[in-house]
Order: C-alpha cells, then sequence, then structure tokens
C-alpha cells in the first residue's frame, strides 16, 4: 500500500539540505519511489514523500540517506501515514 512519509529534520538548514541535493537525482530511480517535496518549517526542514511501500523507502533510507547524512547531524524524525486508492 502506498505511503506518505513525513521527516521532521530538527535545526535543518538551506544548506544542509543543499548538500543531500545529489540524493534528490537518485530517488526518481529508486524503486517504489512516487514523489518528494521538502521545505523549511519552525525550528528545522520537513520531508514529505510518497512510496509504494514503506518498505521500499526504509530499503532507500538505509542505502542512500543514512550514509550521506552529515556527520553529527541528528536523524530525522519519521512517520508514515498509509493512502488510498
Amino acid at each position: 500500500m502506498a505511503v506518505l512519509m513525513t521527516a521532521q529534520l530538527p535545526g535543518a538548514t538551506q544548506e544542509m539540505m543543499d548538500g543531500l541535493r545529489p540524493l534528490l537525482e537518485q530517488i526518481r530511480a529508486a524503486k517504489g519511489f512516487v514523489v518528494h517535496a521538502n521545505g523549511p518549517v519552525p525550528g528545522g526542514w520537513r520531508v514529505t514523500e510518497v512510496w509504494d511501500s514503506q518498505a521500499d523507502f526504509e530499503s532507500w533510507f538505509e542505502a542512500n540517506v543514512k550514509p550521506a547524512f552529515p556527520e553529527g547531524a541528528p536523524l530525522p524524525s519519521i512517520t508514515f501515514d498509509e493512502l488510498s486508492d
């Protein structure tokens, strides 16, 4: 089932997100990826994505995002909501 992934990144900045920009090119080819959006929120940054499944997102995140995350930066708080057709 398709999911909406929402990640909250406390303290994240435009510069930090710009550093992760190369991942956006890779994500388009990721299994199960549908759409990505992100932007500033009070106290940090929010990323939202739609994936075919939570497992597809988690596989991509573990292989691509975690290794690219800035050292010492806290990992995002991630939630998932199931989407209906």
